[in-house]
């Protein structure tokens, strides 16, 4: 399985969470209710987690790229 980066662009997160629902092991919610990212490097066995979490976000917020 292809390692991944993660990153949350804060400025079109609006808060739905969807993200935190599917892969909380890799989302939170920061103070301002805008999700953030808590490893950018996404551990193997929550790529496919993040990878829905990337479909689910109704603004488009989450981008990924391969790792190495």
């Amino acid at each position: 399985m292809t390692s991944l980066t993660v990153r949350v662009d804060r400025g079109k997160c609006r808060g739905h969470a969807q993200c935190v629902l599917v892969a909380p092991g890799v989302f939170e919610l920061g103070d301002d209710d805008r999700a953030r990212v808590l490893t950018e490097a996404v551990p193997p066995e929550e790529a496919a987690a993040v990878e829905d979490a990337v479909l689910m976000c109704p603004e488009a917020a989450i981008d990924t790229e391969p790792r190495g």
